[in-house]
């Protein structure tokens, strides 16, 4: 049997990157499938390549900003296929690069708290009582900056700090109704975007990780896959890194030439 074999997950931000390659990956696993994006022609690109592969999806335009678009889309969910299993709210923005606070655009904050963290706060509050219903699981994209302080993140960092908690009280406010909440943080997922920024930013990026590279879209929806699953049953109010150990802040930026000074015998 196939691990969500009669489920229905609703995904936002699934007209590109890990939320589209999540679609895929559920509905491969037997789920029936809500994309929820902002760009239409993306969204709508999901769907055909979910239902080209013998799955069925439907797309529901949605600013997850705005809170009768989260509504609507669950409303969409339970009128197309009768229920709600899984929402998996992982619409959000990056792109702050190196402000510090005294010179960040106050518009920024406030672009960052709608779309990342209201967003995330819209999608469960019209969910849950669906999820409630069915004992579902509750899915946020968090990130590994809400822990780590990073400098220039003022915007973002706050944000996905307020996911990740918001994830941790529905685990307590949800969890007697037999709901898992779950948040899964990445670091720069390796996405042709990422891949793109030129190989001396690359390097930098990675020598900020354990593994001396950046995590992959498969490996975030793997993470993803278990924790909306079955598989799963016992896990909730968890933050799960999915960063290649990028995480691990307390070592040398230049973890290659740390290495070379601290060689271990074969």
């Amino acid at each position: 049997m196939k691990l969500l074999e009669g489920k229905v997950a609703l995904i936002t931000g699934a007209g590109s990157g890990f939320g589209r390659a999540g679609a895929l990956r559920f509905a491969q696993e037997g789920a029936r499938i809500v994309v929820a994006d902002v760009n239409q022609a993306g969204g709508m690109e999901t769907v055909e390549l979910v239902e080209k592969e013998g799955g069925e999806a439907v797309f529901v335009r949605t600013d997850v900003s705005k809170a009768a678009d989260c509504e609507n889309m669950v409303k969409m969910a339970v009128e197309k296929f009768g229920k709600l299993d899984i929402i998996w709210n992982n619409a959000g923005i990056q792109g702050e690069s190196a402000l510090d606070i005294a010179h960040c655009p106050t518009e920024m904050i406030d672009r960052y708290m709608n779309i990342n963290l209201k967003g995330v706060w819209y999608g469960c509050h019209y969910a849950a009582p669906e999820i409630v219903r069915t004992k579902g699981v509750i899915l946020n994209t968090c990130s590994i900056v809400a822990t780590l302080g990073t400098r220039g993140c003022s915007t973002y960092g706050t944000s996905k700090g307020g996911v990740r908690n918001l994830t941790y009280v529905l685990a307590n406010e949800l969890g007697p109704y037999g709901v898992r909440s779950n948040c899964i943080s990445p670091w720069c997922v390796a996405t042709p975007g990422v891949m793109g920024l030129g190989k001396e930013f690359l390097a930098h990026l990675e020598s900020g990780t354990a593994l001396q590279r950046l995590p992959t879209v498969d490996e975030i929806v793997n993470v993803a896959l278990w924790l909306v699953s079955p598989e799963a049953s016992g896990v909730t109010g968890f933050d799960f890194r999915v960063d290649a150990g990028g995480g691990v802040r307390s070592m040398p930026s230049d973890m290659k030439q740390f290495v070379l000074d601290n060689p271990y015998e074969s």
